[in-house]
């Protein structure tokens, strides 16, 4: 009798165990402190608070040195001009800025040669709205120049490849130090108007000229699809056997 309740009592320790750690491993894959996912919707909040891609103006300058009898510019001046207005338009800068010299004697030449870069302003298509001209002291220079400069937009990405934890030891799956950095260091030197990650762009107009033909017919309740050619129509009922 005493070694039955004995087995009895054994029987019931070894199930009274067992209901503890099953239970305990049931509550444990609820516990929202361990298991809780974390799939963070907010990745790219995450990824540019953590890796943030910089955009700041560069400026760029050329100088014209302006010859006090000079009565235009030179041969060289121009293509120097030109390529500068070329980066400018490519650039997506604002303005322009011309500082000429004043009260030097070569006065005279240099309004002979702003004439000369206004034409090349007006080639290149840029608006007066977009050029400031501004005027400087140069009574007490040596060879007071022309300046032409505009800031450029740069975007300059985050370094990366640093790796300050132990990805095996990232039982929860978050996100790691370096997680999404490349992208943005792709992202920052390929992007052709850095801008455009400060602002937004105004919407153009729209090109309206076959639109406005097919709303026309639309109202005269004529057809609004294209007109094929004999040859089309042949290939079409060609495929369609």
């Amino acid at each position: 009798m005493i070694m039955h309740n004995k087995l009895a009592l054994r029987s019931l320790s070894l199930k009274i165990v067992l209901a503890l750690i099953l239970g305990g491993s049931v509550a444990s894959c609820h516990n929202p402190e361990i298991f809780e996912p974390t799939t963070h919707a907010r990745s790219a909040a995450y990824v540019a608070d953590r890796h943030p891609i910089h955009v700041h103006t560069k400026g760029v300058e050329i100088k014209l040195h302006v010859k006090p009898n000079a009565s235009r510019l030179t041969r060289r001046q121009k293509v120097k001009i030109s390529r500068f207005l070329k980066g400018y338009k490519k650039s997506h800068a604002q303005h322009i800025e011309i500082a000429a010299p004043s009260g030097a004697d070569n006065e005279i030449a240099t309004f002979n040669v702003l004439n000369n870069i206004r034409d090349l302003l007006k080639r290149y298509n840029i608006s007066n709205s977009s050029i400031d001209f501004v005027s400087y002291n140069a009574a007490d220079q040596y060879k007071p120049a022309v300046y032409m400069a505009y800031g450029k937009y740069v975007a300059k990405g985050p370094e990366c490849g640093e790796w300050p934890g132990n990805l095996v030891l990232n039982k929860r799956n978050v996100h790691y130090h370096n997680f999404g950095c490349a992208t943005q260091r792709n992202l920052a030197s390929m992007i052709a108007n850095p801008r455009d990650l400060i602002q937004l762009r105004k919407h153009t107009a729209r090109s309206s000229e076959r639109r406005d033909v097919i709303w026309e017919k639309y109202i005269k309740g004529q057809s609004t699809g294209s007109q094929r050619s004999e040859d089309e129509k042949g290939r079409v009922s060609e495929v369609a056997k």
